[in-house]
């Protein structure tokens, strides 16, 4: 199973990388870039790491669909990545969004 990292300066900018679905229903997304090739339907282990506050999650996510982006900083192609996660870690992955959407949101009503 292929390992990737994803680091992210704080939970606002994780949240950035959240798709939600248009019923309530359906399962999040998380996208990232990535400069290799993964196919639709792997299953990939990704280590979200958010350096303010300093936590670290490994979650299992399936490759729901690809498509090239035009920001590149290699010689190969890059690739935006759309991934759900499995059953067993969707709830960890909603864990995440809800802590930190959550945060955003009192942070904003405290400034």
């Amino acid at each position: 199973m292929r390992r990737i990292i994803c680091r992210f300066e704080d939970g606002p900018t994780f949240l950035e990388h959240i798709c939600r679905g248009q019923k309530s229903s359906d399962p999040l997304t998380f996208s990232f870039l990535g400069e290799f090739g993964l196919r639709h339907t792997e299953t990939i282990r990704v280590a979200i790491i958010i350096d303010d506050p300093g936590e670290r999650h490994d979650l299992h996510l399936q490759i729901g669909g690809r498509r090239p982006t035009q920001a590149h900083t290699g010689e190969g192609p890059r690739w935006r990545y759309d991934a759900q996660p499995t059953r067993e870690d969707a709830v960890w992955l909603q864990m995440l969004v809800a802590k930190f959407s959550t945060a955003q949101r009192l942070n904003h009503r405290a400034a």
